[in-house]
């Protein structure tokens, strides 16, 4: 008998319009660039996936170019994923506030309309634990080149089309949308087609943070 996946958490860095989508249900992906980038040297042979000690996702790019040393494959390692691996709880880390008032959390991205003086804005890097308010459970962890993402795929990102905004600035498909956001985020990126991990992800339904 096999022994029980351990299932781990961990932040899930996000900006305001981000947690409204993810709590709209609009975003169900997320990708982040992987860094440092891999260098093969040839054609991609083969993409390998592990656990590591960790407990996150690893991968493992094989490419035919021929090494300085003279081997006749590369291998090159990527980093630990930072969504950890399918099964794994994300806890969306926003930026935030405690009120003057019973210490209660608000939230920048669904701001309550409230008078008087209130505490500035905190950014999300410091979010504690006890103040998140949404998980997420990974269901795919992946990794490909940003140029891979499908019209499908910008859509699960959160993005939209110009037949679905009114708006004086919008992009044709949702894909360009991605792609405008992500050189937004990452300049020449796009161009260089870089390694992204990828996520596709459920909320915790009834979840308490």
């Amino acid at each position: 008998m096999s022994n029980p996946v351990m299932q781990d958490e961990h932040p899930l860095l996000v900006n305001d319009a981000t947690s409204l989508a993810i709590l709209n249900g609009t975003q169900t992906q997320d990708r982040r660039l992987v860094k440092p980038q891999p260098t093969p040297l040839g054609h991609i042979d083969a993409i390998n996936y592990g656990v590591c000690d960790c407990g996150k996702t690893w991968c493992q790019i094989v490419s035919n170019g021929p090494t300085p040393d003279g081997h006749s494959n590369q291998w090159e390692m990527v980093q630990c994923s930072p969504f950890g691996k399918p099964g794994d709880v994300l806890w969306v880390r926003e930026a935030y506030r405690v009120t003057y008032h019973k210490h209660q959390y608000r939230y920048r991205s669904t701001p309550p309309v409230v008078e008087g003086k209130q505490p500035k804005w905190r950014p999300n890097i410091h979010m504690p634990r006890t103040a998140c308010r949404t998980l997420l459970t990974a269901k795919r962890v992946w990794v490909e080149r940003v140029q891979d993402i499908t019209e499908e795929g910008a859509r699960a990102e959160g993005c939209v089309s110009a037949d679905s905004i009114a708006s004086d600035r919008y992009w044709p498909t949702a894909l360009d949308t991605f792609r405008n956001l992500w050189e937004s985020i990452y300049p020449g990126s796009w161009d260089h087609n870089d390694w992204v991990w990828c996520c596709e992800f459920e909320r915790k339904d009834g979840a308490e943070c």
